[in-house]
């Protein structure tokens, strides 16, 4: 099988938090099928094509950016091209474009759903609603890393679709323990639709236990206590190193992935395979992935979040034993070759 695979970044640096599971991913699927990459955000349109595309062509119009793209590898005569989140692959004029170039199967792959789902996209603050700009009748199928497929076929007329949780190639991650310097750690890309969850799991608990240390990390200001804070992007070798200095790894999903059944994000899976002892929010389907109090931890209050904080500092075999649980779960469940294979069944 040949694949042309359309991706907006590579670049760990960026600020598209799966970069690290999307390399890992075409990393597995290069050495399965033939396989060529492009990085889409590296190819803009300007200004004036924008303006005239939306408002005059109604997005009917191929864009130059996806011309060049196609001619570039129009040779190569993929048997699937697979775009993953960029939605703008997804406007009429640029499918028409690679239907006629490659005669081929499209796909597309939405790393955020049901994030990008129109009920929970009213809030401008964190981004527009992307699907209603979209047309999923015109894909041969979709990827989502929820289990709320039915959605996508009834309301975003999907032909078919497919649940690819997010996994991890575990050479990616070390999991010797480093001295620890840390007792709470938190790495997130924002604070968006995390509020409450992260005021009953840090805001509160650091004001109250002032003996600890916890270490946080965002993109934007908010008020987390008495936890230190790190503002900006970190790097990947610090993203794999910070947690390994952690006494307890918390993992604070998006209210649409906790409320939408089995809706997977991508750090759980990273925390376990470097033997991460993890405490998460509440998550509706989080037993499709890690056994709760075997695997992992859940707290749904600061009242429960403070008792557990304070008996896990003082526990140490027990911390041991949570992480090394959820990384022999993640090396028999959740790794990129698994998923890779999942996903080649579906788009063959």
């Amino acid at each position: 099988m040949r694949i042309l695979c359309i991706v907006p970044t590579l670049d760990l640096n960026s600020t598209l938090g799966a970069a690290p599971y999307l390399n890992q991913l075409l990393g597995c699927l290069e050495r399965k099928v033939e396989l060529v990459t492009v990085e889409s955000l590296k190819h803009k349109a300007s200004i004036f094509e924008r303006a005239y595309n939306r408002f005059i062509a109604k997005y009917e119009k191929s864009y130059s950016y996806a011309k060049a793209i196609v001619k570039k590898h129009k040779s190569f005569s993929p048997d699937v091209v697979l775009i993953i989140h960029d939605f703008r692959w997804l406007r009429e004029g640029n499918l028409r474009l690679l239907r006629k170039a490659f005669d081929c199967k499209i796909f597309f792959y939405d790393l955020e759903a049901p994030l990008n789902f129109p009920e929970f996209s009213k809030d401008k603050r964190y981004g527009g609603c992307a699907w209603l700009k979209c047309d999923l009748s015109q894909v041969d199928g979709a990827i989502i890393p929820s289990k709320s497929t039915e959605y996508v076929k009834d309301t975003l007329k999907a032909p078919k679709v497919q649940t690819i949780y997010f996994s991890v190639d575990p050479s990616w991650y070390p999991t010797e323990e480093l001295q620890q310097v840390y007792d709470f750690c938190y790495l997130g890309m924002s604070t968006y639709y995390r509020e409450n969850s992260i005021e009953m799991m840090i805001t509160e608990p650091s004001l109250k236990l002032q003996d600890y240390v916890f270490l946080v990390s965002s993109r934007n200001e908010f008020d987390f206590g008495r936890a230190k804070t790190i503002y900006g992007s970190i790097d990947f070798e610090s993203y794999s190193k910070i947690p390994r200095q952690s006494k307890v790894n918390l993992s604070i999903t998006r209210e649409p992935f906790t409320q939408v059944y089995a809706s997977s994000v991508s750090r759980p899976f990273e925390l376990a395979a470097m033997k991460c002892c993890v405490v998460s929010n509440k998550c509706s389907g989080m037993e499709e992935w890690f056994k709760k109090g075997k695997e992992i931890l859940v707290v749904e209050n600061s009242r429960d979040a403070v008792e557990l904080y304070k008996w896990l500092v003082e526990s140490p075999e027990e911390r041991m034993r949570l992480g090394n649980n959820a990384y022999h779960r993640v090396l028999r469940d959740h790794t990129v070759d698994k998923r890779a294979d999942e996903m080649l069944k579906f788009l063959k």
